[in-house]
């Protein structure tokens, strides 16, 4: 009859290659920890908001167009032009201020429309503060519940592998 040896033996003949079978997913689920921390600090760097001031308000296709000017940290002033479904557009009026987010790579390369005829360019480049903080949410939601799985799995495999190598 063939006996098969139980974990405790096994793990103890594994001699010193248990570190290194133990070193291996700890690494691992360390390093995940690592770039779960950054993928969640990522979405806040991807975004600019200044506050402005709303130029023209008016109501096409169903959407509203806005046209703000605001001003940067070098106290150059720019004018963008967007579309938005958010309710809280269409409260607004000409000299009243609101907070807008704009892409930072946008702004950075400056291409974004500022008339309106090309507002449709600007189409998930500039947002209001509730679109942005919605955006914000729901990005952080998701990003958080992939790297969680992630690292949950990581460490049921670290866990494994210390129950089989060190057995008690």
């Amino acid at each position: 009859m063939l006996m098969l040896p139980d974990s405790r033996t096994l793990g103890l003949s594994l001699g010193k290659w248990r570190y290194f079978l133990t070193g291996l997913p700890l690494a691992v689920l360390l390093g995940l920890i690592v770039r779960a921390l950054g993928k969640l600090a990522e979405p806040f760097g991807m975004w600019r908001r200044f506050t402005s001031t709303c130029e023209a308000v008016s109501e096409a296709d169903g959407r509203t167009l806005l046209t703000v000017s605001f001003q940067d940290s070098r106290r150059l002033a720019h004018t963008a032009a967007f579309y938005t479904e958010h309710p809280d557009a269409k409260s607004l009026h000409p000299g009243d201020e609101t907070v807008i987010a704009l892409r930072s790579e946008v702004f950075a390369a400056g291409s974004y429309a500022g008339n309106p005829a090309a507002a449709h360019e600007n189409d998930g480049k500039v947002l209001l503060r509730a679109e942005h903080r919605a955006w914000l949410r729901r990005t952080l939601l998701r990003v958080l519940i992939r790297e969680l799985l992630l690292v949950g799995a990581a460490l049921g495999v670290f866990l494994f592998a210390m129950h089989f190598c060190f057995p008690s």
